[in-house]
């Protein structure tokens, strides 16, 4: 059987990661990855109220998912993490947008950190395009190998994890709609953007969120504007809500209050429980 632990971390107020937070609680996802018979542990932050992190490690190995807008508080976040599960190398970033800050922010990482990979998508427009350039210009300064991957391809990264990525644009915004889709085993877990019933990803965001244990409706993304709901599957230990301004839009009566956590919220009150 799988071994899961799961709660919630606001890193966004919290000055240290998992050893300052193991109280507060860092969202800690541990998955059976068949990885030298060891584990896979998931940790999610969100280190501003715009910005996410997702942080897969085993052993002494890591991998970065980036859904944010490429600060160094976003990544000092996850390096931080890392450290605190003993990492002492990066097997892969993996980039779900582009934004000015990224380049910037990763020729430092590249200089501070042994990265081994960046993964990046195919870019959306020209202002996407101009960043990922200086992207691969740092990449290869620093001698990082770069893989680009495509909608819905899937990516084995970290051992026998399956990782798919799905984005979706909005008129109203210029940050896409996210989902990134982590199978391990039988269990998966599934982190989407909170407009995403709006974006033309909707269906496949729903079908995925039907067959996940672990669902986190993640900070980074427009801010919803019609009101949606997610029901309860026979799958669900536990659902992360990222903050109040989502909250308003989001009818989750249909899940048991005991499996839902927050970060980043003020306002609980907003939030439909079912009791």
């Amino acid at each position: 059987a799988n071994a899961i632990v799961f709660s919630a971390i606001d890193y966004y107020q919290s000055a240290n990661a998992i050893s300052a937070a193991a109280n507060a609680g860092v969202q800690i996802v541990v998955i059976d990855s068949g990885v030298n018979s060891d584990k896979i542990n998931i940790t999610y932050l969100s280190p501003s109220s715009i910005s996410d992190m997702i942080v897969m490690t085993n052993n002494r190995e890591c991998v970065i998912f980036d859904i944010s807008n490429g600060s160094k508080k976003s990544y000092n976040a996850a390096i931080e993490v890392s450290k605190d599960f003993g990492v002492t190398e990066i097997n892969a970033v993996v980039l779900t947008d582009f934004h000015t800050a990224h380049s910037p922010t990763l020729s430092e990482l590249f200089k501070s950190e042994k990265v081994r990979q960046l993964y990046i998508p195919y870019p959306d427009d020209a202002d996407s395009y101009y960043n990922m350039l200086s992207v691969l210009e740092k990449a290869k300064e620093n001698k990082v190998e770069v893989f680009v991957y495509g909608a819905s391809e899937t990516l084995e990264i970290f051992g026998n994890a399956k990782v798919q990525i799905l984005r979706g644009s909005l008129e109203r915004s210029a940050v896409p709609v996210t989902l990134i889709d982590v199978a391990c085993g039988d269990e998966s877990l599934v982190y989407v953007s909170s407009a995403y019933p709006e974006s033309p990803i909707a269906k496949s965001a729903e079908n995925k969120i039907k067959a996940s244990d672990y669902l986190i409706i993640g900070a980074r993304g427009p801010k919803p504007k019609a009101l949606y709901s997610v029901e309860n599957n026979e799958n669900l230990q536990s659902m992360v809500i990222s903050d109040y301004e989502q909250a308003r839009f989001l009818d989750i009566s249909d899940i048991p209050k005991d499996l839902i956590l927050t970060v980043n919220t003020e306002r609980s009150d907003f939030i439909m429980y079912k009791e």
